[in-house]
């Protein structure tokens, strides 16, 4: 079975369409989706206010990238830090198993 994904966008305007005052079955209708479906989508609005990425409340793994140029010095000197432990406990484990 292919689950269908659906974009940010489409999703905003009908959550938005849902909480301005319209019907879920209308909004349902309009945009042929399950009425679960728009009420999962209401529930992480008004909890994030955005959806969150993938599936569940989680994030697994590493963000793709780190904007380091909007962190302060002290943030940036915390974030260089825990790379060197990163780093340093990999360095410890491959010596390990070696």
């Amino acid at each position: 079975m292919k689950y269908k994904r659906y974009t940010l966008e489409f999703k905003e305007k009908a959550v938005k369409e849902y909480l301005a005052g319209k019907g879920m079955m209308a909004v349902c209708r309009e945009n042929e989706i399950n009425k679960a479906q728009l009420r999962h989508w209401a529930n992480q609005w008004k909890e994030f206010g955005t959806f969150p990425y993938g599936r569940g409340k989680a994030q697994l793994g590493r963000p793709k990238s780190v904007d380091t140029s909007k962190m302060s010095k002290d943030e940036y000197i915390k974030y260089l830090e825990m790379e060197n432990d990163i780093l340093k406990s990999l360095r410890s484990l491959n010596n390990k198993k070696q």
